[in-house]
């Protein structure tokens, strides 16, 4: 018996009917195992530079949300902002057109968090 992992935990992926009456309709399982299928043809679709810096930007907003709080949290922040760099590090020379336009959004965020480090520090 296969089984299908989520984030919710993991769920056995044989067939098993819904609705009234003997194979009452899709499953469960095949639904979502269809779902994960036009999920995967669609990253195979898209180009991989684009989808690396999709998550890339999503480091960005989350050390933006870190710092952009009443009271920073400044080691959520330097986290997500050592992980972009580390993936623009990583990457480098791959990521296309919006290379540029992300390394300079992950300098604009080491700017803020040092401002910001040096306003708090002199606020307490």
């Amino acid at each position: 018996m296969s089984s299908l992992w989520t984030p919710g935990g993991e769920f056995p992926a044989e067939p098993t009917p819904e609705g009234p009456g003997p194979g009452g309709g899709t499953t469960v399982d095949e639904a979502a195992a269809a779902r994960i299928a036009e999920i995967n043809a669609a990253l195979r679709a898209a180009p991989a530079d684009v989808i690396v810096v999709n998550h890339a930007m999503g480091l960005y907003q989350l050390a933006a949300v870190h710092l952009s709080a009443p009271e920073p949290d400044f080691r959520s922040a330097q986290l997500a902002i050592d992980a972009l760099a580390a993936l623009l590090d990583a990457c480098e020379g791959r990521l296309g057109a919006d290379e540029a336009t992300i390394r300079d959004a992950r300098n604009q965020l080491m700017l803020v968090f040092a401002q910001l480090a040096v306003r708090h520090r002199d606020a307490d």
